[in-house]
């Protein structure tokens, strides 16, 4: 019974130890999804890249804003209603949930097209998802 004990105990530990970390697997799921980018994924909004920082926790989702919606102006007369919005789109998806678990922090990043500059830009930590 011992030596079923040990194998079995054993055997979990080398399972284990098999097992890719969570920042591991996140890093690599950001590049192979980065390889597979620019995707447009709405009029005017394209996505560039995903990186993983393991040292901050933090998934960064990197856009270009281009045509009607290339516009400092209206980005930030929309600020707050798009902060709300991506705040329960993360808190409601189910694709995030591994993130979500793990406590990662969600950042989404616009830059404009035309300037290249920085349009917009919201971390969504675990206080605000759960």
């Amino acid at each position: 019974m011992k030596k079923l004990a040990l194998i079995t105990t054993g055997l979990l530990l080398i399972f284990n130890s098999c097992q890719e970390p969570r920042e591991k697997t996140f890093e690599k799921l950001a590049k192979e999804y980065t390889a597979k980018c620019p995707v447009t994924i709405g009029e005017g909004i394209r996505i560039d890249s995903m990186i993983y920082n393991p040292k901050t926790n933090t998934n960064s989702n990197y856009y270009t804003l281009s045509g009607r919606i290339d516009s400092p102006d209206s980005i930030q007369k929309k600020k707050q209603y798009m902060k709300d919005s991506m705040i329960d789109a993360v808190r409601n998806s189910l694709d995030l949930k591994e993130y979500k678990d793990f406590k990662t922090t969600i950042e989404y990043i616009y830059f404009s097209e035309s300037t290249k500059k920085e349009l917009f830009r919201v971390s969504i930590d675990a206080n605000m998802y759960k």
